[in-house]
């Protein structure tokens, strides 16, 4: 059950017993039948990652599966091309006159990866890819709006809302952005 082998990869990780760790995970890497059933297990491996502060793989590991996903980010983004993608989202933030009547669960499990992912990514870039920053915050949003909020939307939004306000300079948009958090 690939319920039962995540929670016990979650277990050995937050116990610190990396070698339970490896075997579960491995297993799942290499009986589940869709890349999505690994998803969880990348994440864990993320998490693994930081704790040890190994922020390279972390990143590596996390652009590999949001390209699986489907999700392009370069990885050495222009600060140009952060900015293009706040701007994105926080048109679309105006564009949609966000409130809480629009906004729907998102039920698809594929994009809840692509969020789990983008958010563990986010989480490990400030210490050590501070341009992805944006971007993730940003694609977060866009994936918010277009496929419906997730658990992880809340957090994507108070992010962004850091985000707009540092990247803009406009920290009334950013209030009202973490308002809807």
């Amino acid at each position: 059950n690939l319920k039962l082998h995540n929670s016990a990869a979650e277990a050995a990780l937050y116990a610190k017993n990396y070698n339970d760790l490896n075997k579960v995970m491995h297993q799942v890497f290499q009986n589940a039948t869709a890349f999505e059933h690994k998803v969880e297990c990348y994440s864990i491996q993320m998490r693994e990652c930081n704790i040890s502060r190994n922020y390279k793989e972390t990143l590596k590991i996390g652009l590999f599966v949001l390209e699986q996903l489907g999700v392009n980010i370069p990885s050495e983004p222009t600060e140009s091309f952060a900015m293009q993608e706040v701007q994105k989202a926080l048109a679309m933030i105006k564009n949609e006159a966000v409130d809480q009547s629009i906004l729907h669960e998102d039920n698809n499990n594929s994009n809840k990866s692509t969020m789990q992912i983008l958010l563990d990514l986010t989480l490990s870039c400030y210490f050590f890819w501070p341009t992805g920053v944006p971007i993730l915050t940003s694609r977060m949003i866009q994936y918010s709006l277009t496929n419906g909020v997730s658990k992880f939307s809340g957090v994507a939004f108070a992010l962004f809302a850091m985000t707009a306000s540092c990247k803009l300079d406009d920290y009334k948009e950013g209030y009202r952005i973490a308002q809807m958090s």
